[in-house]
């Protein structure tokens, strides 16, 4: 039992044994880096479509809102004058686009809504003005719908950036020691995230609960997507709906429909 050659194979067992499941854990987190990577992208490009969608809302909610208002002024008066094929051809327009906009099983009162047909008699003004009307009522509920599901995207999106943020500071953070980037810091992930974080990914220290830390045992629990889910679960507790979301008082909320309202436009 003495012998120094069974301690030294012993010891060397025990390194080897350390350096592979030193190597398994970075592939690991180099596996999860880039299914990470992909649904942040995934996230950014569907965000991107979304942003697109509510330009084109606005567009059409400030054209419409011009023609309302021209269309108000010929419908004033008692007698019903039929109004012209042009303003009839731009009230199809307008109702072509918004049909494009939203789809029928988004909004059934805008599949109700039909063209005016282009033969015989031209509709009264007033019947253009309901027409326009409802088009406009549409638009804006269909907005405000975007709207919150855009807030919503946009926390997951940050969610998986913030997964990402942890998982590079793992793999690329030569300061850091074993220990910190087990546990990375909330500061530590900013650094990797341009500052935004979500903050549903982050567990107060059981010895301080003013500091946060990113918990690396729970993700390697399940897939990167799994995770994701479980973080929206604990938005939606903390917010409620995402309408809810979208009209509530939370700063990060206001502070995320601002930067799509940005990027979007002014509703009018």
């Amino acid at each position: 039992m003495n012998d120094p050659n069974f301690k030294g194979d012993g010891t060397q067992s025990r390194k080897a044994n350390a350096q592979r499941k030193k190597a398994e854990l970075r592939e690991r987190r180099t596996q999860q880096f880039s299914e990470s990577r992909g649904i942040t992208e995934q996230l950014e490009k569907d965000l991107k479509t979304r942003r697109a969608n509510l330009r084109l809302c606005n567009e059409l909610l400030h054209h419409s809102n011009g023609f309302y208002e021209e269309v108000n002024k010929l419908a004033r008066g008692k007698t019903a004058f039929p109004a012209t094929p042009l303003v009839r051809q731009n009230a199809n327009d307008i109702i072509q686009d918004a049909k494009k906009l939203i789809k029928a099983k988004e909004e059934v009162h805008m599949d109700r809504i039909k063209e005016f047909v282009p033969a015989g008699d031209e509709p009264p003004y007033p019947d253009v003005l309901l027409i326009i009307r409802s088009v406009r009522d549409c638009l804006k509920r269909h907005r405000k719908k975007y709207l919150a599901r855009s807030v919503a995207l946009q926390r997951k999106l940050t969610a998986a950036a913030t997964v990402a943020g942890a998982l590079e500071y793992f793999l690329n953070d030569e300061e850091a020691s074993e220990e910190e980037k087990e546990c990375p810091t909330k500061e530590a992930v900013q650094e990797y995230t341009g500052g935004k974080v979500n903050d549903s990914c982050f567990t107060p220290y059981s010895d301080d609960d003013t500091s946060y830390y990113f918990d690396l045992a729970k993700l390697d629990s399940m897939t990167v997507q799994e995770y994701l889910s479980t973080i929206e679960s604990d938005d939606e507790d903390d917010t409620g709906s995402e309408e809810d979301s979208f009209l509530g008082d939370s700063h990060r909320v206001i502070d995320t429909y601002e930067e799509i309202e940005e990027e979007s436009g002014d509703e009018e």
